[in-house]
């Protein structure tokens, strides 16, 4: 899967990754825009935008790629 999908999370907006990490998290568009306190329009086309950024095809792969993330081991230097 790393086809430099890591690299591409960079390009995110500060929303975008947001709603990245609850994407990760397993959360639907509902529960995003409940947790964001935005809309579903709006938390769609949030999606859409990390979907393409990212060159997957779906919520679910984004949503295996935050995950993978979350897994990995800080850099050196970092918390």
């Amino acid at each position: 899967m790393n086809d430099g999908v890591f690299e591409r999370v960079e390009r995110l907006s500060r929303r975008e990754r947001e709603i990245f990490g609850l994407l990760g998290n397993g959360l639907s568009n509902r529960g995003i825009a409940r947790r964001l306190e935005i809309s579903e329009s709006t938390v769609k086309f949030h999606v859409s935008n990390v979907l393409i950024k990212l060159r997957v095809e779906s919520r679910l792969q984004a949503g295996s790629v935050a995950c993978l993330l979350l897994a990995r081991p800080a850099p050196p230097g970092l918390p």
